[in-house]
């Protein structure tokens, strides 16, 4: 598989419970791994130092987008994933994904989320969502301290439906 120019950027905090096996699952396509660790004190850093291509510090300021847009900042790709410690990649059309950084360099691309949950007596509930998570850091950033919002860098307030790849191109778990 060739090298496609994507750093994955994660924040963690805590989070040696599921930081491995994300990161096993996106190691094999050959991306960038970057994590940033906002101040863990269990094994989140040594877990991630096995896959990561980068693992760094950042004080904690009580705001995601600032961590975020510094681990975006830190990646030598311009195109960035943003995946938090608890989200697996299930399947990745990579094919697809380098057509689109291609023909639409200037918008992001949606990743399809898959939550799984065991509501009672193993009976399993699945549900979809949509998110944006991969987008080029020259003319996009994260906004809100609270959740995950991709906008364009000279905006102030942004539609994030008006700049989306509108093919599914990551499965996620």
């Amino acid at each position: 598989m060739s090298k496609i120019p994507i750093s994955v950027c994660i924040i963690a905090k805590n989070e040696e419970k599921h930081i491995e096996e994300c990161l096993k699952r996106i190691k094999p396509y050959g991306f960038e791994i970057v994590v940033t660790d906002t101040g863990s004190t269990d094994r989140t850093k040594e877990l991630a130092a096995k896959y990561a291509d980068k693992v760094l510090d950042f004080e904690w300021v009580d705001d995601f987008s600032a961590a975020r847009n510094f681990c975006a900042a830190q990646a030598s790709n311009n195109w960035i994933l943003s995946l938090d410690c608890d989200e697996y990649v299930n399947e990745a059309d990579v094919k697809t994904i380098r057509i689109l950084m291609q023909k639409f360099p200037k918008l992001t691309g949606v990743i399809r989320f898959m939550t799984v949950r065991e509501i009672r007596h193993m009976e399993v509930m699945m549900s979809h969502d949509f998110t944006i998570g991969i987008f080029i850091r020259l003319i996009f950033r994260f906004m809100s301290r609270f959740v995950r919002l991709i906008c364009p860098k000279e905006t102030k307030f942004c539609n994030a439906l008006s700049f989306q790849w509108r093919l599914f191109i990551m499965d996620m778990l």
